[in-house]
């Protein structure tokens, strides 16, 4: 057997044996059904699994069918690099912990809108997370500030003197635009965030990964809609 099909059949065996411990699936239970039972809570099997199932469709090429001891069906170079990174990408999947970990920017209750709408200038941002004190209030958007700017323009009285974060807070949208996840949330899993909330006619502003709780969260990290292309090219495999 040829160095790409040893290479191909034990990166197969590693993402098997994987699924079969992840679905607690019967010894005897086929590769098609471990992949379906476990795209319902596995993001990155849900990613990948028509791939899944093209790999195994050549295993068993590659096992069934010899020509006197010779492979019939030889995986290409480029198939054996996929399929090994997906078996990465299955079984040691990169979490948003690893790629997105930074340090979050923060506004205060108190803080003057001004201030704050330099820093989301000045650092190109689109949103900052909004703390009395230690407590999370909510999510400064530029939404938000346009929807206050327009009311200014309406009313002075909202324009009256030096306006503050938290005044500026109660214009934002009436549905909560952003999800709270754990440093540990793989990065297959926030594409599915996305396109769920989408699917339901919602935006989604931004993921605050964050450890601890909703109310007083240690934030690590921020993802928007802005990071999906470059999560998508870090779950690419070709």
């Amino acid at each position: 057997m040829s160095r790409n099909s040893d290479a191909f059949l034990t990166a197969f065996s590693h993402i098997e044996i994987f699924l079969r411990h992840r679905t607690h699936a019967d010894a005897g239970a086929p590769f098609h059904s471990l992949v379906k039972q476990a795209a319902t809570t596995i993001a990155e099997v849900n990613r990948y699994q028509d791939d899944l199932r093209e790999f195994a469709h050549l295993r068993n090429a590659i096992v069934h069918h010899h020509d006197g001891g010779r492979v019939i069906a030889e995986p290409h170079r480029s198939t054996v690099t996929a399929i090994g990174r997906i078996a990465e990408a299955i079984t040691n999947p990169p979490t948003v912990g690893e790629r997105f970990k930074t340090d979050v920017v923060t506004v205060q209750v108190g803080d003057s809108i001004s201030s704050a709408a330099a820093i989301i200038l000045n650092e190109s941002f689109s949103q900052l997370p909004v703390m009395n004190r230690k407590e999370f209030v909510g999510l400064l958007t530029t939404n938000t500030i346009a929807r206050w700017f327009g009311a200014c323009s309406k009313d002075s009285r909202a324009a009256e003197g030096e306006a503050t974060v938290q005044n500026v807070l109660s214009y934002a949208e009436d549905t909560r635009s952003y999800d709270f996840i754990k440093p540990d949330i793989t990065l297959a899993r926030v594409i599915e965030y996305f396109s769920d909330i989408e699917s339901r006619g919602c935006e989604l502003s931004a993921l605050l990964i964050a450890d601890g709780s909703e109310t007083t969260p240690r934030f690590r990290g921020i993802i928007t809609a802005s990071d999906l292309p470059q999560i998508v090219r870090l779950l690419q495999v070709s």
